[in-house]
């Protein structure tokens, strides 16, 4: 499997995800790859609400800055390495941010430069 993007003017890494509902309805977002961030993924209130995904709990969760915050957790399935993974997704009103627990397996290549290309690779 292998996942392309693209480095964008801000010299965020950036790849687009299909996920899939609780209703069986499937939305692309485009998220930034975040190394600091531990979980899997995360998606803004509009996508969780638009897919109608089930909630499973809460969650605390240290930001950047060192500031702890509870978050809404749910349940979402994501195409991944040629199938469908059910993960939980946090909910913040940030963009989406695919997170190092969807990438652990994985090989992740950068060329950080504007228009620089990211690959997604499956060490398998």
């Amino acid at each position: 499997m292998t996942v392309s993007g693209i480095v964008n003017g801000e010299l965020e890494a950036r790849c687009a995800l299909l996920i899939r509902g609780t209703d069986g309805s499937e939305n692309e977002v485009n998220t930034v790859i975040d190394t600091g961030f531990n979980g899997f993924l995360t998606l803004p209130q509009s996508a969780v609400a638009d897919l109608e995904l089930r909630f499973i709990g809460e969650g605390r969760v240290i930001l950047a800055n060192g500031q702890e915050e509870v978050v809404n957790l749910y349940a979402v399935d994501v195409f991944w390495n040629g199938d469908w993974k059910a993960i939980e997704a946090e909910c913040t009103e940030s963009d989406p941010l695919l997170g190092m627990a969807l990438l652990e397996g994985f090989r992740l290549s950068i060329d950080v430069v504007r228009d620089g290309g990211v690959v997604i690779s499956s060490l398998d």
